[in-house]
């Protein structure tokens, strides 16, 4: 769930700034605990590129979430989340969506309230749909070859080890 007044204080932080992404802080609840995790990349300068934060995440430097993120119409309108994708979906998701931007912001501002379920989705065991994550690296490649963004094939590289770290994750926590 989300803060009361989270659209307002996004909505504030994209006019402030022109940007076409805004990410935040989360609150991470468990059973036990309510803690707040600040955004996975903090850069020296906000707002920053949305190529710098593209390289970043490329390199999963900044595993963001589309849940900790505010997004300009223009930039969301013309991508759509990958079908044939169902684990980390939203990372790929997010190659293009930062392709397609111009400015982010990262504000320090938790909104978000993620809750671990045992049992959810994101916590079962291995199945087809989780190995669909396979598929990232060698549609990321092919993104960034139609879209003219050569220069960040090297930061590409090594993707295949990062999914099968995450598979390796999710098998251990089921």
């Amino acid at each position: 769930w989300i803060e009361p007044d989270t659209i307002l204080n996004l909505v504030d932080y994209i006019h402030k700034d022109n940007l076409d992404i805004c990410f935040s802080n989360a609150y991470y609840k468990d059973e036990n605990k309510v803690i707040k995790i600040p955004f996975p990349f903090q850069p020296k300068e906000n707002p920053i590129s949305a190529k710098a934060a593209l390289q970043e995440h490329l390199q999963y430097k900044m595993t963001a979430s589309v849940c900790l993120a505010l997004f300009n119409r223009k930039v969301i309108e013309k991508n759509e989340f990958d079908k044939e994708i169902h684990t980390l979906e939203d990372w790929e998701y997010l190659v293009r969506v930062l392709a397609d931007s111009n400015c982010i912001g990262i504000c320090d501002y938790a909104f978000y309230h993620y809750r671990t379920v045992m049992g959810s989705a994101s916590k079962s065991a291995l199945n087809e749909k989780k190995m669909t994550c396979f598929k990232i690296p060698d549609k990321v490649r092919k993104y960034l070859r139609n879209n003219h963004l050569d220069f960040l094939f090297e930061y590409a590289d090594g993707l295949e080890a990062i999914f099968l770290n995450h598979i390796m994750v999710i098998e251990a926590n089921s």
